[in-house]
């Protein structure tokens, strides 16, 4: 299975849309929160995506509200993508973290050998192909426009498809 195999419904939705129609970009997948320590990383995030959108990148933004209840209503998570100018599409409220009620594309997110484990808190990141194959993962802590998460995105877009 791949990235490609999963749905989910866009902010404010309720009906799922295929992600494959991300198929052949780079993705950063981030599950993302309005009222966290880390929610400032939206600003970076928007950055990166406006940066590589050229070369076939997205960043998409999975809201949780599995830690501390931080996630906010949709419509605090869409002044908070303003605020920071995060354009970047982003799906609906969903749990992230292991367990019974875990939205099936972070039980595959958190399965794919070389990067299994729990989502420990928000802002967690995965990197995704343009073959929909899981590249890295990095914790809540990664900046997104530091110099690691910089390199690993432009690697990846270097690769063929």
């Amino acid at each position: 299975m791949s990235f490609y195999a999963y749905s989910a419904a866009p902010l404010g939705k309720s009906e799922p849309v295929s992600l494959e129609k991300y198929r052949g970009k780079v993705l950063l997948v981030v599950n993302t929160a309005a009222h966290c320590g880390y929610t400032p990383q939206y600003a970076p995030l928007g950055e990166l995506s406006r940066k590589y959108e050229s070369q076939g990148f997205a960043v998409l933004g999975f809201v949780s509200d599995d830690f501390g209840r931080q996630a906010g209503t949709t419509d605090e998570v869409e002044a908070c993508s303003l605020k920071y100018r995060a354009t970047f599409d982003q799906f609906a409220e969903m749990h992230v973290q292991g367990g019974p009620h875990q939205h099936p594309l972070f039980t595959w997110l958190t399965s794919q050998p070389g990067f299994v484990g729990d989502v420990k808190w928000n802002f967690n990141k995965w990197l995704i192909g343009r073959n929909g194959e899981l590249l890295g993962r990095f914790g809540s802590g990664a900046n997104p426009d530091g110099t690691e998460m910089q390199n690993a995105i432009e690697a990846a877009l270097a690769r063929s498809t």
